[in-house]
């Protein structure tokens, strides 16, 4: 698999973020994301299995605290 950096996987997401931006529904496009498992943009954020995916936040090297 193919390492993104950080400005990378920034960038990736800045395209949907924007068009998410102006929608009136980003409330409930949340929820709904939450509440069905989704996996990919919603909101103007990415999700992994109904969570938001802080794994794309946070610098690839850094380690996961529990």
């Amino acid at each position: 698999a193919a390492t993104l950096t950080r400005a990378a996987r920034l960038a990736a997401l800045a395209e949907p973020a924007a068009v998410c931006g102006g929608c009136p529904t980003t409330a409930e496009c949340a929820d709904l994301a939450e509440l069905t498992g989704y996996t990919g943009i919603a909101a103007g954020q990415g999700y992994r299995d109904g969570r938001p995916d802080l794994a794309r936040q946070r610098h690839p090297r850094q380690r996961r605290t529990a």
